[in-house]
């Protein structure tokens, strides 16, 4: 048989053209430790940087600012942590407005449940007052005032300054316990009577209290529109100057609302 003198150069071409598959009869492994050193280095170098501010907002909140002669407690219809909020916002409207008739706060205005006896911190008012809300006063007419405690009563109470106390009966509805009248005898005693007057839906009172409830917060909707003075000072703040010029707290019990025919919600 001859063979084609182009067979064997066909071969050697074919052969170039076959594709060769390898298959690896062994592998070598080693590892690579990664470092979380930079990662790490980032996280305390940010932490170093944040130190002092957080340092100085330590030392801030833990300076120690007045003293509780007494538990201060947050209670319905009265407590005297209450009490003690609406007298220092009264004394603060009365240096912006003698006219100021009488001081109101809405219950869950206050964020804490006591101020135990002993030093106050300036953390401790950041924990009652964490808002930032802001005295105003409010000129409301006998009738909206009316309804106004009449809300209130139906809450079962809230911070009240002493000039607005007030009670309900079935009998007398509601009337305000105020016009204080202070008797000094000869040997020096005080005695203090208290009138009842009704509410005169013909007066004008303005009354203190924060933006929150002025703007219709906590279902005071009947507050909104009503002629106000914006005072500038954050409530918070007022408690935190009356501290520092008076740090001795003494409790205030005094039921200011008393509910003879409670309507409290259910």
């Amino acid at each position: 048989m001859k063979i084609n003198n182009y067979f064997f150069p066909f071969l050697f071409l074919l052969g170039l053209g076959c594709k060769v598959y390898y298959q690896p009869t062994s592998s070598a492994q080693q590892k690579y430790e990664v470092k979380a050193s930079n990662q790490l280095d980032t996280i305390s170098d940010i932490g170093k940087l944040l130190k002092p501010y957080r340092d100085s907002l330590s030392f801030t909140m833990n300076a120690v600012i007045g003293y509780a002669t007494g538990k201060f407690e947050k209670a319905k219809p009265s407590g005297s942590l209450g009490n003690l909020v609406v007298d220092i916002l009264m004394q603060q409207a009365r240096k912006i407005d003698t006219n100021t008739y009488g001081a109101i706060y809405n219950y869950g205005g206050l964020r804490i449940n006591q101020i135990p006896e002993g030093d106050i911190t300036r953390g401790k008012i950041f924990e009652l007052l964490p808002f930032d809300n802001e005295l105003v006063l409010i000129e409301v007419n006998g009738k909206i005032l009316t309804q106004w405690l009449q809300h209130i009563a139906k809450s079962g109470g809230w911070p009240v300054s002493i000039e607005c106390s007030f009670y309900y009966d079935s009998l007398y509805n509601f009337q305000l316990q105020n016009d204080t009248i202070f008797i000094e005898r000869e040997n020096g005693d005080v005695e203090m009577s208290i009138n009842r007057r009704t509410l005169d839906s013909n007066i004008t009172y303005l009354i203190a209290t924060n933006d929150y409830i002025a703007n219709g917060g906590d279902n005071c909707d009947f507050l909104k529109g009503l002629k106000r003075k914006s005072t500038g000072k954050l409530i918070r703040d007022i408690v935190l100057d009356r501290m520092m010029f008076k740090p001795n707290l003494y409790p205030d019990d005094y039921q200011r609302i008393i509910l003879q025919n409670p309507l409290q919600s259910k």
